[in-house]
């Protein structure tokens, strides 16, 4: 399910990547299950403690990726894990929620908007190699 949020990802520097989120105790991992056992959504949350796109503070929950595989999508899985999130940091703490997407991503933008969130900025980075 990773590599289907992040398709651009490399396999094993993605699992490595998810293995140390999980054992992290500035994450919050949370696996759906269907009624067969088998997993069918995944949601990773963090804390961020440095500038976050229209934050008013510094201390900020974020949503590093929620996925729901397409045969669940539509019956609100997303936005349960997205509320177990949202519980966790405010136990952290927190009082906002913040999370990213890319322009072009129209599908998670609505997920978004729909669940409550609203768009704080578009921003178009750069990079250039140097030396």
């Amino acid at each position: 399910m990773g590599l289907a949020l992040w398709p651009k990802e490399k396999n094993d520097e993605l699992s490595l990547v998810l293995k140390g989120l999980m054992t992290s105790s500035n994450h919050k991992n949370i696996i759906a299950i269907s009624d067969v056992s088998q997993p069918i959504a995944f949601a990773n949350f963090s804390i961020k403690n440095d500038f976050i796109e229209g934050s008013e503070t510094n201390r900020v929950g974020f949503v590093e990726g929620i996925y729901v595989t397409p045969e669940y999508r539509g019956q609100g899985i997303g936005k349960q894990l997205l509320k177990l999130g949202e519980v966790w940091a405010s136990a952290q703490g927190c009082t906002e929620m913040g999370s990213d997407a890319y322009i072009t991503n129209t599908e998670s933008r609505l997920f978004h908007k729909k669940s409550g969130f609203r768009e704080a900025g578009e921003i178009v980075c750069f990079i250039k190699k140097i030396g």
